[in-house]
């Protein structure tokens, strides 16, 4: 079965056509959900389906539970494998300037052109969820009681990182084994970009770099700042980082780099007031990047060892 392939261009459903779910007409909806099965809904009617569906699934008991239970299903016709959840969204104006505000969990807001039952064509904004995104305490705010919960809470997000950017590596190896004999690095990109297991890592990597952040709060005001145990850390030349949140170049947010080069502000190499970064990809040397400091993440050495990684997160060590 050939993979998935994010829609560049979207068919709206006809005029007459409802949501299943508060059984409102779709016409005139400007905030739309789909699913890979065709299938359209009004975005907060889905997301409180999400809700729900993980709610019951959490109710039971592991053992009872199955596989159905985790992957979510599509309203409409039962698809069980409908784990990214694509958002379309009109500009509020008729600029694209006049756009929504990007949500951490959804990504960076893309183009995509939209033509309605009566042939009028427009162009409309799509983000992209991992279905469990949209749950109640997709954040973590389970593992604010105490201190070893938050610990916890961080050691699975970073690992759910790690792997996640592996998996994310992986896909890009298979779009250039299916790439065309002799295709250009710049299209390879773009196919990358629109390749649906791909965006379905970089859905899952937003979740646990979010739900991260919200268990580094929880130790920090657990600990009054005294444990901080977080990513961050000055980035020099050498280092291993990984990258996220870049909204032009939305294909390359989740892989790892290495830094070449530190640009300075106010030179002749960055015009820009803040420090920027030269950035070899992993998987594709020759492709370099000049980015901002909050687009690049640095992987702290102790992550490359599972062991010392799980170590370090399960005991408040600092790892650099």
């Amino acid at each position: 079965m050939a993979a998935y392939v994010l829609p560049r261009r979207y068919v709206m459903p006809p005029k007459d056509a409802q949501c299943v779910i508060c059984h409102e007409a779709l016409a005139g909806k400007t905030d739309l959900a789909r699913l890979r099965c065709d299938h359209f809904f009004c975005f907060e009617c889905l997301s409180g389906e999400a809700k729900a569906f993980f709610a019951d699934s959490a109710s039971r008991p592991t053992g009872a539970r199955g596989e159905q239970m985790v992957l979510f299903r599509c309203p409409t016709c039962r698809q069980d494998n409908c784990c990214v959840i694509e958002r379309i969204q009109k500009p509020s104006g008729s600029s694209l300037s006049a756009a929504p505000v990007a949500d951490e969990l959804g990504g960076p807001l893309r183009e995509v052109a939209v033509r309605h039952s009566d042939g009028t064509a427009a162009t409309w904004l799509a983000s992209y969820y991992y279905a469990t995104a949209l749950e109640d305490d997709s954040l973590g705010q389970s593992y604010a009681d105490c201190l070893m919960t938050a610990h916890h809470g961080l050691f699975f997000s970073r690992h759910g990182l790690i792997t996640g950017r592996r998996e994310l590596a992986a896909k890009w190896a298979a779009v250039i084994i299916g790439a065309e004999r002799g295709a250009k690095v710049e299209e390879n990109m773009e196919a990358f970009k629109w390749f649906g297991p791909a965006e379905q890592d970089r859905a899952i990597l937003r979740l646990h770099l979010a739900r991260m952040a919200v268990c580094q709060g929880h130790v920090r005001k657990l600990t009054k700042g005294k444990d901080d145990n977080t990513e961050s850390g000055s980035v020099g030349v050498g280092d291993d980082v990984w990258l996220c949140g870049v909204v032009r170049r939305p294909e390359i947010n989740g892989l790892e780099g290495r830094v070449k080069e530190v640009l300075p502000p106010h030179t002749q190499l960055n015009k820009s007031d803040v420090t920027r970064y030269r950035v070899s990809l992993s998987v594709c040397a020759t492709q370099e990047l000049s980015l901002r400091g909050d687009n690049v993440l640095r992987i702290p050495r102790a992550a490359r060892d599972p062991l010392s990684h799980l170590v370090a997160s399960l005991t408040g060590m600092h790892i650099n």
